[in-house]
C-alpha cells in the first residue's frame, strides 16, 4: 500500500496566496489545477533519479509529499494527468523527465511558469533571478528562505538521502 504525507504546513504566507486564488475571477475555473515539483538527483548523462515529489490541490487546498521509494511504486501520478486537470510547474522539461523515469503518462494540460516568467521578463533586469524564488519574490509571492531551499537543495544532489 502507497503511504502518501499530507500536510497542511504550507510554506509561511501561503494562505494569502490561497484566498486570493478563490476570490480572484479564475481563469481555469473548469479545470482541476495542481501546482508540482520533483525533487531529484542528476548525474552527467544519466537519467534523473527522483528522490520526492510535492503537489498541492487548490481546489482542496491540501498538500501532498511522497518520497522516493513510493514514488518508484506508483505506476501513475497520484493527481489526474487527462484533460480534466491543469497542472502548474516551474521548470516543466524536469518534471516531465521525471514523470519518464517513473513510467508515467505525461499531462494532458501543463504550463511551465518559468516559460511564461520568462517571456514576460526578457530584456528585463530581474533582481533575484529566473528561478522559482526568483520569480515569487519578483511577484511578491510569499515564499521559503533562498539558503533553505538551497540547503535542502544540496542535501539531495550531494546523496544525503540515498
Amino acid at each position: 500500500m502507497t503511504t502518501i504525507e499530507m500536510t497542511d504546513q504550507a510554506t509561511p504566507g501561503i494562505e494569502s496566496v490561497h484566498k486570493a486564488y478563490r476570490r480572484a475571477n479564475n481563469p481555469f475555473s473548469e479545470f482541476r489545477v495542481i501546482t508540482y515539483d520533483f525533487e531529484y538527483i542528476s548525474k552527467d548523462g544519466e537519467r534523473p533519479d527522483p528522490v520526492c515529489m510535492v503537489w498541492h490541490d487548490w481546489e482542496t487546498d491540501e498538500f501532498h509529499r511522497v518520497w522516493c521509494d513510493e514514488l518508484q511504486r506508483l505506476k501513475e501520478p497520484p493527481f489526474p494527468v487527462d484533460e480534466s486537470t491543469l497542472l502548474l510547474t516551474y521548470y516543466g522539461g524536469a518534471e516531465l523527465s521525471c514523470h519518464q523515469v517513473l513510467g508515467w503518462q505525461h499531462p494532458e494540460n501543463l504550463i511551465d511558469c518559468h516559460v511564461e516568467f520568462r517571456n514576460r521578463t526578457n530584456g528585463l533586469k530581474v533582481p533575484c533571478g529566473n528561478s522559482l524564488l526568483g520569480a515569487m519574490i519578483y511577484y511578491g509571492i510569499p515564499t521559503m528562505a533562498g539558503g533553505m531551499k538551497e540547503a535542502m537543495r544540496e542535501l539531495i544532489l550531494g546523496g544525503a538521502l540515498e
